[in-house]
């Protein structure tokens, strides 16, 4: 069903929970890495101010302190709970590594899992952890990712990241030609965007209808900041 406005939204919500709480009595709404989202704090504005009786609502996000502060000015009581680092007891039964090398990836990592989980499948796949491939923080991540686009596709895997980097909505693929056409001359050849995409693979999410985006907010910022040069775009 096609909402026409966020208090639609809202009422549709609220009606939903209302139907589970009746029939299960008890509901529960997750919503998952709301960070994530461009404006986190406007586009939480579609939840509804208060809840039915006996449901409640679970948000994951990093722990940004302008978004926890709006939800604790919007919710009352709001609980906010922080998750520890990935230990060597939540990996066991895992990744069939030896314990010394997670605990050693543990180490480099400090368990943080944007660190850790690609460090582990590189490590699955290689047999072995090299620590010397391992970010030990974000920055070092985003380095080495844009790094490997720029060795593998050059300047247009780099042109690729800054545009998706400054948009709000992800971008239909069928357009990212026309896009660095207009902004620079002269525009890629076929074959060099598809091997740029090819190179940006894992870098990018693809909504259900084959719209690109950047896949993590952190990632966007860092090329906005490091490559555009625009901290606030």
């Amino acid at each position: 069903q096609e909402l026409a406005s966020s208090d639609d939204l809202k009422n549709a919500l609220c009606e939903a929970l209302s139907a589970l709480v009746r029939a299960r009595g008890r509901a529960l709404l997750v919503i998952d890495a709301v960070d994530e989202l461009e404006r986190p704090v406007d586009l939480l504005s579609f939840l509804p101010g208060f809840l039915p009786p006996s449901s409640n609502v679970f948000l994951t996000a990093r722990p940004e302190l302008t978004l926890v502060a709006s939800l604790r000015a919007r919710y009352r009581p709001l609980e906010v709970i922080t998750l520890p680092p990935i230990t060597l007891d939540d990996l066991r039964g895992g990744p069939a590594l030896p314990e010394a090398e997670l605990e050693s990836l543990l180490e480099k990592t400090g368990g943080v899992p944007l660190l850790l989980f690609p460090a582990l499948a590189k490590a699955e796949q290689a047999g072995h952890v090299d620590l010397a491939q391992v970010a030990a923080s974000e920055r070092d991540l985003f380095e080495g990712l844009v790094a490997e686009a720029s060795h593998r596709a050059g300047p247009f895997a780099l042109r690729i990241l800054s545009v998706l980097s400054l948009l709000s909505e992800p971008l239909p693929p069928a357009l990212l030609g026309e896009v660095l056409d207009v902004l620079s001359a002269p525009g890629p050849a076929l074959h060099e965007l598809r091997l740029a995409i090819e190179a940006l693979s894992g870098m990018l999410e693809v909504s259900h209808d084959g719209a690109i985006r950047l896949w993590h907010a952190a990632f966007a910022q860092y090329v906005r900041v490091e490559l555009v040069g625009r901290r606030d775009v």
